[in-house]
């Protein structure tokens, strides 16, 4: 645990190194003959996670006049620095709650029903403080650890990130005996998923052009700026990028299943088979609303915390920090409000991802005492409808593009099991099976050049991707089957 200042930190107070954990779990059965059950449990975390760090971020490669240049340019002299010398503070914390409850219903052997419900609730705020030194040029003194370049850029930033996850959900289950060897079973479910993040972003701008030496082998002391002072003058410090964005994601999911099998549970013997079907419906919507303002006017006077009033360790000496509370209560930035990037940054990231997915399978079961033989057959159809922003020649257009695409896969699948003793198995397995591509990878902004003739945009002819999986395994039980070496 490092003791970082809460000095900026917005949120919660985060100026403890203490956490929590709670959990309750509970268990009951009920009724004239114990045909009903509830089990719940209930969780709580708080996690405070503070960090500094000092980084030295990619490398530049000069030539022997001292320009940049790159390392497979043939005037490369093997001379390198550091592109830039960053340093972060930040305070960090998280803390999730929830529960999970079923209801159990079984008045005989030849009947089950229950129903399962979850809620589960995260919070973890973070504030960051970064100081930066970048734009480098005219090296000097370089070895491998040690040299002086000239800065032509330094910044102050502060940040704060919220993410708010939510997630609940209802799922019914029932399982019916038909006969003597047959089962029948239905699912049903619902779930909601909420991603919600608050993310307010500010910095200053300097230009020094003044030099920085720095010793990488000096882990106390690594780098030393000439005229350090000039770093602590807020005055010397312009507005640069600044915004505040709020994303907001929202997902409903809705699934089904049909099941019926006739001699096909685990101590069956002879043929049996298995059927179902299964249908579930995704909707998920991204939302962003973004602030920005326009930069390179105001300074950063009177939006600055005094360096004597707060120790920031992992800093080498003492830092700018902004003061969050005074530069957004100001009556000044209101004024810097900037419509058309705040347009653009809040539009060209939405879209709406639509999905339906239906599928049905038939399993065919052959079992004895030493083999049990499944080959089966899946047949799975996909059908999305797409919507995001849409962008030409750098304009954010109006109407969103709309993109909807489907496909269809029959996937087959075999195992083997041999037993050769009740402790001894060998297993084999051939079969194919899908993996989807993420939503974003489909519904992403559709971005035109009529000047470069170009266009980036998702892809809604992306096929999933379809393996083809061979397994071969044994399998060895021991204390009477409570271990188990594959």
């Amino acid at each position: 645990y490092m003791d970082v200042p809460d000095t900026n930190s917005w949120g919660d107070s985060k100026s403890s190194p203490w956490g929590g954990l709670a959990n309750l779990m509970f268990s009951r059965r009920f009724g004239a003959e114990d045909q009903f059950g509830l089990t719940g449990s209930l969780n709580w975390q708080s996690r405070p996670r503070t960090q500094t760090n000092f980084a030295t971020v990619d490398r530049l490669y000069f030539n022997s006049a001292g320009v940049a240049t790159t390392p497979e340019s043939a005037d490369w002299t093997g001379a390198t620095t550091p592109s830039q010398f960053t340093t972060h503070n930040y305070t960090n914390k998280f803390t999730n709650w929830g529960g999970t409850g079923r209801f159990e219903y079984k008045p005989t052997d030849r009947l089950y029903a229950s129903l399962f419900a979850f809620a589960y609730f995260s919070d973890e705020q973070e504030t960051r403080n970064t100081n930066r030194l970048f734009s480098f040029d005219q090296p000097q003194n370089l070895t491998e650890t040690t040299g002086s370049v000239r800065v032509k850029s330094a910044d102050t930033q502060w940040r704060y990130n919220t993410f708010e996850r939510d997630q609940r959900g209802l799922q019914g289950n029932v399982k019916l005996a038909v006969g003597e060897r047959g089962e029948a079973s239905a699912n049903l479910g619902y779930s909601y998923a909420r991603f919600l993040s608050d993310r307010p972003f500010v910095s200053f701008l300097y230009k020094p052009n003044t030099r920085v030496s720095y010793d990488l082998s000096n882990w106390r002391n690594p780098v030393v700026v000439d005229n350090a002072a000039a770093y602590l003058n807020p005055a010397n410090y312009l507005l640069s990028t600044t915004y505040r964005d709020l994303r907001h994601a929202v997902e409903h999911v809705w699934d089904g299943r049909v099941d019926y099998s006739f001699n096909a549970k685990k101590d069956d013997l002879g043929f049996g088979f298995a059927l179902g079907a299964d249908y579930r419906n995704l909707d998920l919507r991204r939302d962003i609303t973004s602030t920005n303002y326009k930069t390179g006017t105001l300074r950063m006077t009177g939006y600055a915390l005094d360096p004597a009033s707060f120790s920031a360790p992992g800093y080498f000496q003492p830092a700018l920090w902004i003061d969050p509370d005074a530069f957004w209560n100001s009556a000044a930035v209101p004024g810097l409000f900037d419509a058309g990037a705040s347009a653009d940054a809040s539009g060209v990231g939405d879209y709406r991802y639509q999905e339906d997915i239906y599928a049905a399978y038939a399993n065919a079961v052959y079992s004895t005492e030493h083999l049990d033989l499944q080959g089966g057959l899946r047949l799975d159809h996909v059908s999305f409808d797409a919507t995001m922003a849409s962008v030409k020649n750098g304009v954010l257009q109006a109407t969103p593009a709309t993109k909807s695409n489907k496909d269809t896969h029959l996937l087959p699948s075999v195992t083997a099991v041999y037993s050769f003793t009740p402790q001894i198995r060998l297993k084999a397995a051939v079969s194919q099976t899908l993996g989807r591509p993420n939503p974003e990878t489909i519904a992403t902004v559709e971005d035109v050049d009529a000047t470069d003739f170009t266009i980036v945009r998702g892809n809604p002819d992306i096929k999933p991707r379809r393996a083809t999986n061979f397994d071969l395994g044994g399998e060895y039980y021991f204390n009477q089957g409570k271990g188990m070496v594959t």
